[in-house]
């Protein structure tokens, strides 16, 4: 049947499939289906089953027909998934009526109380999933075989579709080769329980894992309730496997009580002393239970959060050592602005500390928050934090009015003292959240030492309370100037993004991130822009942004040059900003400049200086200092930090070079348009060539016989027959379903025996190593000469993983490419092409190796299944494209004419010959010298065309 007669059969059926769909959501509204629905749709499913499997016959003639096959793939994939949605969909509504009808029995014999009552519907039971890992074996194979295996009313073809869906990792791979058909779900099943059902594996994977048990570092109650678990998943398996589990009790005890603690061990052997008998595996269950309950509801009571300090001093560095005691607090991640929805506090939140008094108070009104803490839940007269720091009322301080010049009160002389020796923020843990308002430039919740006088706070160490030292040394960095600024995308809207300000930069950047958040359009440009130490990287593309103030009208067009990434995340490390007694009347530019956070974009000096406004203020030595701009007060300059374990410097520093640089930009053209010299060969390559030179011989007939090359000893192979009949067993039902493709198959194969090219093992059970390849057909119409192609599979991998590609080195590549061969013919007046016949198969493989090409075959399914040698190179293996042209090579380096030589190593394409020269009588000359030197060898040349018949007709005769 030809292709179009087929692609119209293939749409019958998938018409046929789309009216049964149609069908179902029409009964599907139905709460209840009447027997005549039901019977009807038991048949419309049995022959939707039917249906199937003649598409399925038919979608294989097209996909051995197409020249494409891949695109084939597809329509069966699309097809096959709305036939199993549309069966999953029958059998749903078939299941919900009988519960229905079951149902609606019940409440028809029931009381009138309950008559209108709903149905109870259960939850759906989730398949069973299996990777592969043998201690989840019995598990998955009782379960499966329950809900699946063991139920006769499911098809097997669906049988099939569960199992797939249930398989990952490498189960999946274990079955993947089969094709989809209900006659190969019981082989993949049986190969699931024919690999793991292994007794011997699954009692070594479960006692490993009591083996493995991970070793306590400390005491924790989850810890010891996963040694529970482990310890009894295991030897209930081990149990089912029929081992005597319960003559184990003091092995697993003692392997298991090794693992513990210090404390656990001691708190096990107390607990031990006070048994009369030698402890039971129930007594050390016992002993773990109680322990984990004791542990779990001592960490619910610490609820309290106590905080010690001690100074001591120390020499020169001035160290200052803080002993805490705490608790875990609650994790800065659970607070959601009311305001931008972000993982922070709103006191944390840059867009509210941008607004106005005014707004900042309406904001936090609309949105029911405390006016004293910025928190929800309570009113600012039931609040029990801390009232302003600037003029003591019952107000946050960031509400407080900027006009009002109060001198914040001081805070006590011990945490002062802390604050401006050490100038060290604390970062060991997240800010908590209790914290005091704090002035508008120095947002709350930043942790420092000035804080603990005033307030308890708590550092998370862990799951429990513990004791950290921390220690800090006098250290310094730098602030760059940052800003929130705003910028406006494509549609006119404003976004606040962070800059970076640097007058040492002669433009300005944008992130290619932003500039596709702002969805700006770009201009193409070739920029080199330069760095220290002349680095230097190539720019494509610039746009234009329009960026605003937060604070004022300003607004400036600018242009950008679009680059992958500005800077890392700046300042490098959090500082501590209330060491630097900031004015309170300033408006920061940035007010969150203490907190690493990443730069969208770099203001240069083409816009630096517009920004400037003529006010400085310097908060003192070693300290920043404060510039006043139109984006309000930058901040810039050495700061002290703790120790800075960053040693990066930044420097912005860029030149825009906009020379051609014509001498560098030819020298790049000519460099793109040489022609490259042959590669030089890989280890992996030089082994290969060295192998083929010293294992390839000339039998006594002239032909070549060659060595696979091998990286791997054949040892790692593990069982292939499995597989080569599965495979071979699906191929055999699909030439049975097509008369022509299996004669033409069986032709091939015919012809493989006649010519020697295949042979009979008649004793496979000598063979050392055995690699056995599963094999299907491949059409192609359009050939001139063979239509069908038997291609060999060596791909498929074995039950250890390993396939024999896995094991060979492919080789490099030794002929010309085909761009270079047909530019060459091209300077010709006369060419002529042909090809090698069968030449992999007229290429003899050590017989060594021929135990490693073995396939199955037979001409009928009545007749016994043999296994067969290959004695030829192969196609399908992974070295057979450099074993054949290699050949071809050496051919070439054994003619002693050289222009025969020439043609044989430079103008052939793998079994291709694609030649030419300037005068007839020569063309003709050299096919018949490679013709000769070839048939040495047994390769023979055919298909000649030529642009002159004269040429084809004196090289291989006018018959031709």
């Amino acid at each position: 049947m030809d292709l179009k007669s087929l692609n119209k059969k293939r749409g019958t059926h998938k018409s046929k499939l789309t009216q049964f769909t149609n069908y179902l959501n029409s009964i599907e509204e139905c709460q209840i289906l009447s027997k005549r629905q039901i019977t009807e749709l038991k048949c419309r499913l049995s022959k939707m089953e039917e249906l199937y499997s003649e598409y399925d016959s038919v979608q294989s003639d097209i996909e051995a027909l197409h020249e494409i096959p891949d695109e084939q793939y597809k329509e069966r994939e699309v097809f096959e998934s709305q036939y199993f949605a549309a069966m999953a969909q029958a059998q749903e509504v078939l299941a919900r009526d009988a519960d229905a009808s079951a149902s609606h029995s019940a409440v028809t014999g029931s009381t009138a109380a309950f008559r209108g009552g709903p149905t109870l519907k259960l939850p759906t039971i989730n398949l069973p999933t299996f990777s592969g890992q043998y201690e989840d074996w019995l598990e998955f194979h009782d379960t499966f075989s329950s809900l699946i295996h063991s139920d006769n009313s499911i098809p097997n073809i669906n049988k099939f579709h569960y199992l797939r869906a249930s398989l990952t990792d490498s189960a999946a791979l274990l079955i993947r080769s089969l094709d989809f058909s209900s006659e190969n779900y019981i082989i993949a099943w049986d190969l699931l329980c024919d690999r793991y059902n292994n007794n011997r594996l699954l009692v070594k994977n479960h006692i490993q894992a009591i083996f493995n048990i991970e070793p306590l570092s400390r005491e924790s109650p989850k810890a010891l309730r996963n040694i529970i678990d482990t310890v009894s998943r295991n030897l209930r398996a081990l149990k089912t496997l029929k081992l005597p589990t319960e003559h184990w009790d003091i092995l697993i005890i003692y392997i298991v009580s090794n693992k513990f603690d210090v404390i656990t061990s001691r708190a096990w052997e107390t607990y031990r002393n006070t048994l009369k008998e030698l402890p039971t595996l129930a007594d050390f269950n016992t002993f773990l239970k109680n322990r984990s309950d004791l542990l779990e509801t001592v960490k619910e009571a610490h609820n309290s959060h106590i905080i010690r300090r001690r100074f001591s001093d120390v020499t020169h560095n001035r160290h200052k050592s803080l002993v805490i005691e705490s608790r875990s607090p609650p994790s800065k991640s659970t607070y959601i602005c009311p305001l931008c929805k972000n993982n922070h506090a709103i006191y944390h939140c840059a867009r509210y500390r941008s607004l106005p008094l005014d707004t900042k108070i309406m904001k936090a009104r609309m949105m029911k928050l405390c006016l004293n803490c910025l928190r929800q839940g309570h009113s600012a007269s039931s609040c029990r934090l801390g009232p302003c720091r600037i003029c003591n009322k019952p107000h946050n301080t960031l509400l407080h009015p900027p006009t009002t010049h109060s001198p914040a009160p001081a805070p006590p002389p011990d945490a002062a003292t802390g604050a401006s020796a050490s100038g060290v923020a604390l970062c060991a843990a997240p800010p908590p959240p209790p914290l005091p308002p704090t002035p508008p430039c120095a947002p709350p919740g930043s942790p420092s030492a000035s804080h603990l006088p005033s307030q308890t706070h708590s550092l998370k160490c862990g799951d429990s309370s513990c004791n950290v030292t921390l220690s800090a040394v006098h250290n310094t960095c730098v602030l760059l100037s940052t800003a929130l600024i705003q910028v406006t995308d494509r549609n006119g809207k404003k976004h606040t993004i962070r800059a970076l300000l640097d007058n040492g930069s002669t433009s300005s950047f944008i992130t290619e991130s932003l500039c596709s958040k702002l969805n700006l359009p770009t201009h193409s440009t070739s920029t080199l822009v330069e760095g220290l130490n002349s680095q230097s990287s190539n720019l494509n593309k610039c746009c234009d942004v329009v960026i605003s103030s937060l604070l004022n009208n300003y607004t400036e067009n600018i242009n950008c040059y679009v680059v992958p990434r500005i800077t890392q995340l700046l300042p490098t490390t959090e500082v501590n900003y209330e060491s630097l007694n900031l004015p309170q009347h300033i408006t920061l530019a940035d007010p969150t400049f203490y907190l690493p956070s990443q730069i969208d974009m770099l203001l240069g000096a083409d816009i630096f200086w517009k920004i400037l406004n003529s006010k400085n203020i310097c908060l003192g030595k070693n300290k920043p200092t404060l510039s006043s701009t139109k984006f309000g007060w930058l901040i810039s300059g050495p700061i002290l930090i703790k120790h800075n374990k960053n040693n990066t410097i930044h420097c912005n520093h860029s030149i825009i070079s906009r020379d051609d640089q014509l001498n560098n930009q030819l020298t790049q053209f000519f460099e793109l348009e040489t022609v490259s010299v042959r590669k030089h060969m890989s280890n992996e390559e030089s082994e290969c060539e060295q192998s083929f030179i010293k294992n390839t011989l000339r039998e006594p007939d002239g032909r070549f016989q060659v060595t696979i090359p091998l990286k791997e000893s054949p040892e790692k192979l593990g069982d292939s027959y499995t597989q080569a009949l599965s495979r071979f067993l699906s191929l055999e039902s699909k030439l049975a379903r097509n008369p022509l493709l299996k004669k033409q198959y069986c032709q091939f194969m015919q012809e493989y025996i006649t010519l020697g090219h295949m042979t009979e093992n008649k004793y496979p059970e000598k063979d050392e190593y055995t690699y056995l390849m599963p094999h299907h057909g491949v059409l192609r119409q359009a050939s001139l000469s063979t239509k069908l192609r038997v291609v060999f599979d060596a791909s498929a991998v074995t039950s250890s993983g390993v396939s024999f590609n896995n094991l060979q080195l492919v080789g490099p590549v030794v002929q010309n490419d085909l761009i270079s061969i047909l530019i060459r013919i091209r300077q010709h007046k006369f060419a002529v092409t042909a090809d090698v016949e069968k030449m992999y198969r007229m290429i003899n493989v050590n017989s060594k190796q021929r135990q490693l090409q073995q396939i199955l075959w037979r001409f009928e399914p009545t007749e016994e299944l043999k296994q067969y040698l290959l004695n030829t190179v192969t196609y399908g293996t992974a070295c057979a494209p450099y074993l054949a042209t290699r050949c071809l090579i050496q051919l070439g380096k054994e003619c002693s004419d050289s222009a025969v030589a020439e043609v044989i190593i430079n103008d052939f394409y793998v079994d291709d010959l694609i030649t030419g020269a300037s005068s007839e009588a020569e063309l003709v000359e050299i096919c018949r010298g490679v013709t000769s030197q070839l048939s040495s060898a047994h390769l023979y040349l055919r298909k000649w065309f030529s642009n002159n018949p004269n040429i084809i007709n004196q090289v291989v005769g006018a018959s031709s």
